[in-house]
């Protein structure tokens, strides 16, 4: 009856991230939806995030004071006395203190959750290995043991761990990490997120046509952060390579803004691909449907992901997705039904080759993806969190 008490009766939640709107990415977009459910089930979140120069006042949004960080363009790092911390969650009776972070935040939350006696608990996001290797000048002088080392000595004061997928959870139960900790798996779940899918209009799809100046070109989709860990440079490669062995008319068009936009715009410029090659910058989520409307594939030679939630994206258009092989798309992605996984940047060219030149072979791939896609229920994983929640609570009374 305990268990059926707590779960039915509101809950008082704090999340606390590093990077939240206006910022688009996956984890913003995570955390905001996770957020959106769980007051639609009736419990209160806060969301206690680093103040940014254009952070917008938002509900159930507070600010923690920061400063600009040194190493990382754009990304703040929290400097608020704890003790403030510490106070706003007994002003608003915090229950749960979940940090989707690592970093300056997740180290307040550690500290504020000891002080006031409550649950710390944090969602596995990014491998942040993949990430020091793109940013960090030498970062070959930095051994990935240190990387380890920094998410055993956060994510080891939790009394939960999440992982966004099985990738994530074999990363954090292996012997090296962290075997005894409890950790669980729930994957993310877009549910139509500000995407508005629907059909779109003959008229909406040509006017944005016009618009990138597409004819009949075959269109490869990437979307998401513009970022050298996500191998965009790579995937420039790629796209050269199918370009010079098919001979045909083709576009990649590469949605999102991030730090390495500008190289990568002069870089397909030195490759001789500029015009095949469309950087639009940022989109508005409720605008990104037309682009996968327009795209015969999505394509990603990224192999930083934890989850990808623009995989998922892609799907809920019916988008076949053409990805290098990795676990972490293991749980939506069927070899060959609606996608393709391939184990190096050689096998990825050869594939798309194939694509391009076999149209039917491409057509019957697009009709097994909307015959084959089911959708997670975002409210279904939220549900998930609750029941670990209710769990963990028991656990402190």
């Amino acid at each position: 009856m305990l268990a059926t008490y707590i779960i039915a009766s509101t809950m008082n939640i704090a999340f606390f991230v590093d990077t939240y709107f206006p910022q688009l990415n996956g984890v913003a977009t995570v955390v905001h939806q996770l957020k959106d459910n769980l007051e639609t089930l009736g419990h209160s979140v806060y969301v206690l995030t680093p103040r940014r120069h254009n952070s917008p006042e938002a509900n159930g949004v507070y600010y923690l004071k920061a400063r600009p960080s040194k190493i990382a363009t754009n990304e703040y790092i929290a400097t608020e006395n704890y003790k403030n911390v510490v106070n706003f969650c007994i002003e608003h009776n915090i229950d749960i203190l979940h940090a989707h972070s690592e970093f300056s935040v997740a180290l307040i939350a550690i500290k504020v959750a000891k002080e006031i006696k409550k649950p710390f608990l944090i969602t596995f996001h990014t491998f942040w290995e993949h990430y020091i290797s793109a940013y960090i000048p030498c970062s070959f002088l930095i051994p990935k043991k240190i990387v380890h080392t920094w998410i055993k000595h956060v994510y080891k004061n939790a009394d939960v761990i999440y992982a966004v997928s099985q990738k994530v959870f074999d990363y954090l139960s292996s012997p090296k990490i962290l075997p005894q900790k409890k950790i669980l798996l729930i994957e993310n779940a877009v549910d139509n997120f500000g995407l508005h899918i629907r059909d779109y209009s003959k008229t909406e799809i040509q006017n944005l046509k016009n618009d990138l100046s597409l004819k009949d070109e075959k269109v490869f989709l990437y979307v998401g952060r513009v970022s050298h860990e996500k191998r965009i440079k790579q995937l420039l490669h790629i796209f050269k390579s199918v370009l010079q062995k098919t001979h045909q008319a083709l576009r990649l068009i590469i949605v999102g803004d991030g730090p390495a936009k500008d190289y990568l715009v002069k870089y397909a410029n030195k490759l001789g691909i500029n015009k095949e090659v469309s950087f639009v910058g940022f989109v508005q989520r409720e605008n990104l449907g037309l682009f996968f409307s327009i795209s015969d594939l999505f394509v990603s030679a990224s192999i930083s992901e934890t989850y990808s939630m623009t995989v998922t994206e892609a799907l809920c258009f019916y988008v076949p997705c053409i990805l290098r092989d990795d676990e972490c798309y293991y749980d939506r992605i069927k070899h060959a039904e609606n996608g393709l996984m391939l184990k190096n940047d050689a096998e990825f060219a050869e594939a798309l080759t194939t694509l391009v030149v076999n149209n039917e072979e491409l057509l019957a791939l697009k009709e097994k993806t909307k015959q084959s896609f089911t959708q997670l229920s975002s409210m279904d994983q939220t549900k998930k969190y609750l029941e670990s929640y209710t769990d963990v609570l028991q656990e402190y009374l």
